[in-house]
């Protein structure tokens, strides 16, 4: 029994000289994942930065409509590069065979972003100068495609329906007026139209015949008539002259060449356009297309008695009129 108590007491005592344990605490949930922070005053990014570069990526193209095709090539794989590609193609491309003029190529394939994107009559105002200024043949184009870009013309029959909405013109400058807040410009639109002619020396045969005439003559007449009491008469008339006709002609036959020239004619619609800034290079007396926002109408000079306003947005000095 003494062995027993012994025994017991040897265990008891080791037990109190080892160390003593708290029960381990159940666990709460899943440790949270580190997180990355960002370097100081940078956002972060998630999505990998663009590299392409339009502006170098112009140099590679050989021709306008090469440049297209490149452009037209990349929409699958993205869309704004694409589309930035185009932009250059049409607004810093310098090519040995001329600008960018295929409209036909934007209204074929680019309807869709010639409808969606904010800056797309920027870049056919560039175009429609580029092809020498016919703003009226080359916006019935594209409105084929319902791109939202309207004609001078049709905002003012109807300016309460047109406000907000841009419209391309040709137009001459006739002055710029300053104020504190923004320069003004007032212009004249007008409208380009080719004109036939013919020069010597082609494969054209032409002939043309001219006629004048002219005629002079002299006449005399003498009459005389008597009557009785019962009322009855007798007369006589006698006249003589002479008239003398003359004629002439000249024709002329043989081969020309059949050739075109520009003429410019004033529609007769004025505007005061707003200019974010002078502008030095907008000179009086010469003529540019502009893109600008329609604003509505305005009392103006006789013998219209209403002027455009317009917010000015870009312009461009036409180049010499095509022919398709």
């Amino acid at each position: 029994m003494k062995i027993r108590l012994a025994s017991f007491a040897v265990a008891l005592a080791a037990a109190c000289a080892s160390p003593q344990r708290t029960a381990d605490p159940l666990p709460n949930g899943p440790d949270a994942a580190a997180t990355e922070l960002a370097p100081s005053g940078a956002a972060h990014q998630t999505t990998k930065q663009s590299t392409f570069n339009a502006r170098v990526w112009v140099g590679w193209q050989d021709t306008a409509m090469d440049c297209e095709a490149s452009a037209r090539a990349m929409r699958q794989s993205g869309p704004q590069h694409a589309w930035e590609a185009l932009r250059a193609c049409i607004e810093i491309g310098r090519f040995n065979r001329g600008p960018f003029t295929q409209i036909a190529l934007l209204t074929s394939y680019w309807d869709d972003e010639l409808r969606a994107r904010p800056d797309a009559p920027r870049v056919v105002g560039q175009v429609i100068a580029n092809r020498g200024g016919d703003v009226d043949g080359d916006i019935s184009r594209l409105q084929k495609v319902r791109m939202p870009v309207f004609t001078l013309g049709a905002a003012m029959k109807q300016p309460d329906v047109y406000k907000g909405r841009y419209v391309i013109l040709r137009a001459r400058l006739f002055d710029v007026k300053m104020d504190e807040k923004n320069a003004t410009a007032l212009l004249a639109e007008t409208s380009m139209k080719p004109a036939e002619g013919l020069r010597d020396s082609g494969d054209v045969y032409v002939s043309s015949y001219n006629r004048s005439g002219s005629s002079s003559g002299s006449s005399t007449g003498s009459g005389a008539y008597q009557t009785d009491r019962y009322g009855s008469g007798r007369g006589s008339y006698s006249s003589s002259g002479e008239s003398v006709y003359n004629s002439s002609g000249s024709s002329t036959s043989g081969f020309a060449k059949r050739f075109y020239e520009n003429v410019v004619h004033a529609t007769g619609r004025q505007a005061l356009g707003k200019l974010p800034e002078p502008d030095p290079f907008l000179e009086p007396g010469k003529e540019f297309v502009f893109v600008a926002r329609f604003d509505g109408a305005r009392p103006g000079n006789p013998p219209n008695g209403t002027m455009a306003a317009l917010t000015i947005m870009t312009y461009y000095s036409p180049g010499a009129l095509l022919l398709e």
